[in-house]
Protein backbone atom coordinates (compact mmCIF):
# COMPACT_ATOMS: atom_id res chain seq x y z
CA UNK A 1 0.00 0.00 0.00
CA UNK A 2 0.90 3.53 -0.82
CA UNK A 3 -0.20 6.49 0.99
CA UNK A 4 -0.21 9.63 -0.51
CA UNK A 5 -1.07 13.57 0.30
CA UNK A 6 -3.86 14.74 -2.15
CA UNK A 7 -5.26 18.19 -1.38
CA UNK A 8 -7.00 17.61 2.58
CA UNK A 9 -7.39 14.13 2.48
CA UNK A 10 -4.58 11.29 2.35
CA UNK A 11 -5.52 8.39 0.01
CA UNK A 12 -4.06 4.55 0.10
CA UNK A 13 -3.06 2.88 -3.19
CA UNK A 14 -3.04 -0.20 -4.23
CA UNK A 15 0.56 -1.57 -4.81
CA UNK A 16 0.22 -5.69 -4.64
CA UNK A 17 -2.82 -7.62 -6.36
CA UNK A 18 -5.18 -8.80 -3.59
CA UNK A 19 -3.69 -6.44 -1.00
CA UNK A 20 -5.36 -5.25 2.37
CA UNK A 21 -8.89 -6.29 0.64
CA UNK A 22 -10.78 -8.30 -2.18
CA UNK A 23 -8.70 -8.90 -4.92
CA UNK A 24 -10.61 -7.57 -7.70
CA UNK A 25 -9.07 -4.09 -7.36
CA UNK A 26 -6.05 -2.90 -9.41
CA UNK A 27 -2.65 -2.31 -8.31
CA UNK A 28 -2.60 1.76 -8.43
CA UNK A 29 -6.24 2.50 -7.68
CA UNK A 30 -7.35 4.01 -4.45
CA UNK A 31 -8.56 1.58 -1.66
CA UNK A 32 -9.40 4.13 0.91
CA UNK A 33 -9.58 7.95 2.10
CA UNK A 34 -9.28 9.64 5.11
CA UNK A 35 -9.98 13.20 5.88
CA UNK A 36 -7.05 15.63 7.01
CA UNK A 37 -9.67 17.70 8.79
CA UNK A 38 -12.19 15.90 10.12
CA UNK A 39 -10.63 12.41 10.32
CA UNK A 40 -13.88 11.00 8.25
CA UNK A 41 -12.61 7.97 6.30
CA UNK A 42 -14.35 6.39 2.79
CA UNK A 43 -13.18 2.95 1.61
CA UNK A 44 -12.32 -0.31 2.23
CA UNK A 45 -11.78 -1.79 5.76
CA UNK A 46 -8.02 -3.03 4.67
CA UNK A 47 -6.48 0.68 4.52
CA UNK A 48 -8.52 1.77 7.44
CA UNK A 49 -6.09 1.23 10.80
CA UNK A 50 -2.83 2.35 8.02
CA UNK A 51 -4.60 5.48 6.71
CA UNK A 52 -5.42 6.44 10.52
CA UNK A 53 -2.12 5.69 11.67
CA UNK A 54 -0.59 7.95 9.19
CA UNK A 55 -3.40 10.67 10.20
CA UNK A 56 -2.78 10.90 13.50
CA UNK A 57 1.55 11.15 13.01
CA UNK A 58 0.63 13.74 10.09
CA UNK A 59 -1.06 15.83 13.09
CA UNK A 60 1.38 15.25 15.86
CA UNK A 61 2.66 18.78 16.92
CA UNK A 62 6.28 19.21 15.65
CA UNK A 63 7.92 20.08 18.42
CA UNK A 64 7.03 16.69 19.97
CA UNK A 65 8.56 14.85 16.40
CA UNK A 66 11.67 16.72 16.94
CA UNK A 67 11.41 15.60 20.75
CA UNK A 68 11.39 12.50 20.26
CA UNK A 69 14.08 12.41 17.79
CA UNK A 70 16.49 14.20 20.31
CA UNK A 71 15.47 11.30 22.62
CA UNK A 72 16.48 9.09 20.26
CA UNK A 73 19.58 10.45 19.40
CA UNK A 74 20.78 10.93 22.69
CA UNK A 75 19.66 7.05 23.38
CA UNK A 76 21.98 6.23 20.56
CA UNK A 77 24.83 8.74 21.77
CA UNK A 78 24.75 6.67 25.20
CA UNK A 79 25.21 3.68 23.33
CA UNK A 80 27.89 4.51 21.37
CA UNK A 81 29.90 5.92 24.63
CA UNK A 82 28.94 2.46 25.69
CA UNK A 83 30.85 0.82 22.96
CA UNK A 84 33.90 3.49 22.68
CA UNK A 85 32.48 4.57 19.47
CA UNK A 86 32.77 8.55 19.07
CA UNK A 87 33.33 8.28 15.40
CA UNK A 88 29.74 9.71 14.51
CA UNK A 89 29.32 11.73 17.67
CA UNK A 90 32.55 13.52 16.40
CA UNK A 91 30.73 14.04 13.05
CA UNK A 92 27.73 15.46 14.37
CA UNK A 93 29.03 17.91 16.65
CA UNK A 94 31.10 19.47 13.74
CA UNK A 95 27.43 20.70 12.83
CA UNK A 96 26.71 22.43 15.90
CA UNK A 97 28.37 26.40 16.29
CA UNK A 98 31.22 26.89 18.09
CA UNK A 99 29.37 29.07 20.13
CA UNK A 100 26.87 26.55 21.48
CA UNK A 101 30.31 23.87 22.10
CA UNK A 102 31.43 26.74 23.99
CA UNK A 103 28.35 27.00 25.98
CA UNK A 104 27.95 23.49 26.38
CA UNK A 105 31.54 23.29 28.81
CA UNK A 106 31.92 24.46 32.19
CA UNK A 107 33.03 27.90 32.94
CA UNK A 108 36.96 27.58 34.38
CA UNK A 109 37.70 29.48 37.66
Amino acid sequence: MKIKKKGNSFIAYRTEKGEKGASFAEVGSEIGRISITTGKYTGGTGALIELNQHLQEYLEPKEEKFQQLVDDVIEQIKKDIADGDVTAIDELLKFVPEKNLKGYLPEKL
